[in-house]
């Protein structure tokens, strides 16, 4: 499913827009141990296995996103934001949340 961040898409013209979509994952929780030693060991910067979690929530939010387009009709997503809210400090617990607009494109 094409997914962007821009308002439109240039290829094709947009047929009707579906409304608002999302998704959510989470990092912590089961990998609270690996985010506490990553981050205990970090010099300087974001440690490499807290990148690889980030990134990998990020592509699961993204999918969920897409998953949630596809049960209300949509065929591609725009104006995609992804956010991190850390949900408790303490245990190292963020949520990551992407959404965007689900549209209905029109094919020639």
């Amino acid at each position: 499913m094409l997914t962007t961040t821009t308002d439109q898409i240039q290829a094709t013209q947009v047929k009707s827009f579906i409304g608002m979509v999302s998704g959510t994952s989470i990092i912590g929780g089961e990998d609270r141990e690996l985010l506490l030693t990553a981050l205990a060991a970090a010099a300087d910067g974001i440690p490499i296995a807290y990148e690889r979690l980030e990134r990998e929530a990020r592509l699961q939010a993204l999918d969920r996103m897409r998953d949630h387009a596809k049960e209300v009709g949509g065929h591609a997503v725009i104006g995609v934001r992804v956010k991190h809210e850390v949900m408790d400090a303490e245990q190292h617990i963020t949520m990551v949340f992407a959404m965007g607009t689900a549209v209905e494109l029109r094919y020639p």
